[in-house]
């Protein structure tokens, strides 16, 4: 199962500037490397991706965000940080972007193991607050029998969410039943799954 951090601000508080946090990082971080590209290249595809969600009609976009977004991308800024650069697996990096909370993931579970003491100083050094959110996806599915034995039907279900943008949750559930009506006789299901974590 997947897993990220986001780090938030205090209730009440807002949210520091790029400048400020860098600042910071580099107080509490041998090494730090910023680029003002990446972090604006970074907002530009979430962008992108939220307009790709919108036009599909599936899923409500908060057209607010987005102009947010368009706004405050030129402030943005990608960091990399930690005690050791040649070190693969205790770095962090992120996208630091004015007014969001900051959000780490994991390239595996040894790089989110070994980052832990990294979160928490940085976390220490803002004055944020850490919150862990899981990426699910599930699936279950079945099929029901008449009491004859006959089969009449089979359904599949997919449920997903994830937490991929600053202040945005994308749930997706979908089902569908494939096969003949059931019939209006008695009928039971016999086989059925619970739902499967998959990642």
């Amino acid at each position: 199962m997947g897993m990220v951090h986001r780090l938030y601000v205090p209730h009440g508080q807002l949210y520091i500037s790029p400048q400020v946090v860098l600042r910071r990082l580099e107080s509490e971080f041998p090494y730090v490397e910023a680029d003002e590209e990446d972090g604006r290249r970074h907002v530009r595809k979430i962008i992108r991706q939220l307009w790709k969600i919108k036009q599909t009609g599936i899923i409500p976009v908060d057209d607010d965000y987005l102009d947010r977004l368009q706004k405050v991308q030129r402030g943005a800024v990608y960091v990399y940080f930690g005690d050791n650069p040649g070190s693969e697996t205790a770095l962090l990096s992120t996208a630091i972007i004015p007014g969001e909370p900051l959000i780490f993931d994991y390239s595996s579970r040894a790089h989110r193991q070994a980052t832990q003491p990294l979160l928490q100083r940085c976390a220490a050094a803002l004055g944020y607050d850490i919150v862990p959110e899981r990426f699910n996806v599930t699936l279950g599915g079945g099929y029901a029998r008449s009491t004859n034995g006959n089969v009449f039907g089979t359904e599949a279900n997919l449920k997903a969410s994830a937490h991929p943008f600053p202040l945005g949750t994308v749930s997706v559930i979908g089902a569908g039943v494939f096969g003949a009506e059931l019939p209006a006789s008695p009928w039971t299901v016999l086989l059925s799954f619970d739902w499967l974590v998959l990642g």
